[in-house]
């Protein structure tokens, strides 16, 4: 029941968010800055697009990198084991 609500609710923010752009889209068109605004937020969205890349890319760098260090420690581990398990004579 709770997960429902959840998702209601997220699909009631994102009607509002659509809501508001639209709103701001129909004054703006009203308003004759219909030009200038459209640029405006075309940079905005071309920032927005920088960011989410740079993001992304160090998101699979991190993860490159915990992958590594997962092997790494899979390796020692067995290094280990495999010492522990030797009989000295």
């Amino acid at each position: 029941m709770t997960e429902d609500r959840a998702a209601i609710e997220d699909k009631l923010a994102e009607l509002i968010v659509q809501h508001a752009g639209l709103q701001e889209l129909i004054s703006t068109l009203k308003d004759g800055k219909g030009a200038t605004k459209v640029v405006e937020w075309h940079s905005k969205m071309e920032g927005l697009r920088l960011e989410e890349l740079k993001k992304t890319r160090h998101i699979q760098r991190l993860a490159e990198q915990v992958n590594l260090r997962v092997d790494y420690c899979k390796h020692r581990n067995f290094s280990v084991s495999f010492c522990s398990n030797y009989q000295y004579f």
